[in-house]
Order: structure tokens, then C-alpha cells, then sequence
């Protein structure tokens, strides 16, 4: 019994997405004044809030700011030099926000280069999310194993 209703939901999770789907993470990014504020949200448009941010100098491996997201998802810093400045902002749950933006001072103009969204960064999670989808695609097997007998012993 408890069977087909696992089988019903596993159908609906693969045969209609929406009931599964998983979202991204997107940044934009605005000058105030000669602040830099960076505006953390998931692709449906909830904010990221009090996800960490860590701020990298350009040309820098050691971290300039550390802080986090308010709760409307905003950050902002200030730039000392120009140049490309690298921004992670992440929320603990697995949404890794990485950007990378251009500061010019001249010109009060910012330009963002590789906004990248990721989800599940951390490796140990990708190899449980691997070994559970294994064991999904066995439990599939084992299911239709045991229906297919079953109707072949009743014959």
C-alpha cells in the first residue's frame, strides 16, 4: 500500500516540477553617494536576509569586510581603491551569491561581471544529494520488481 503512494509521489515530484523546483539566487548592484550596496535576493524575488557577506579587495586573498544582509537583503560597503571588487553573499542554507564588480571613481560608474547563482556549493551536500538520488532510482527498481512478481505470481 505504502508503496504506490510513494510511486504517486515521486510521479507528481518528476512529471510536474513546480512541486520541486528549486530557485537560484541573483544580485544587482547600486551606488549611493560613494557606497557600493549590493541587493541579495532569490530568483522569486524574497530577499536574503542575514545571509553573510564576504567583501575581497582587488588583487587581495585576504578579506576586506565581513558582515551580513540586512532584512531586505541589502549590503553596502566602501570602496577605498578602483577596481574589481569580489563580493560572496551566503545564506547558510546552500545559495552562494558571487559577484564581481568594477569600481571607478572617475566616472561614479559600477559594472558587474560574472553574476553567477549556485546552488548546494558544498561538496559533502552534492554527495548526498548523489547518493539519495542513487538510492531513489534503486527504490524505483525495487518497486517495479516486487509489482511485476506479484502480478506474475497470481497467474
Amino acid at each position: 500500500m505504502y508503496i504506490y503512494f510513494w510511486l504517486l509521489i515521486q510521479f507528481l515530484l518528476i512529471f510536474y516540477p513546480p512541486l520541486s523546483s528549486a530557485h537560484g539566487v541573483e544580485g544587482k548592484v547600486e551606488y549611493q553617494g560613494k557606497c557600493v550596496v549590493i541587493i541579495a535576493q532569490y530568483d522569486t524575488g524574497d530577499p536574503m536576509s542575514y545571509a553573510k557577506v564576504d567583501i575581497y579587495a582587488p588583487d587581495s586573498k585576504i578579506r576586506f569586510q565581513l558582515g551580513r544582509t540586512d532584512r531586505n537583503g541589502c549590503f553596502a560597503f566602501l570602496p577605498d581603491i578602483p577596481g574589481i571588487w569580489r563580493v560572496k553573499v551566503y545564506d547558510g542554507l546552500g545559495h552562494l551569491l558571487r559577484l564581481s564588480i568594477k569600481v571607478d571613481f572617475k566616472n561614479k560608474k559600477l559594472k558587474l561581471y560574472n553574476n553567477k547563482s549556485r546552488i548546494f556549493e558544498n561538496y559533502l551536500v552534492r554527495a548526498i544529494l548523489g547518493i539519495l538520488i542513487i538510492w531513489g532510482i534503486l527504490g524505483w527498481f525495487k518497486a517495479f520488481y516486487k509489482i511485476f512478481f506479484r502480478f506474475k505470481s497470481n497467474f
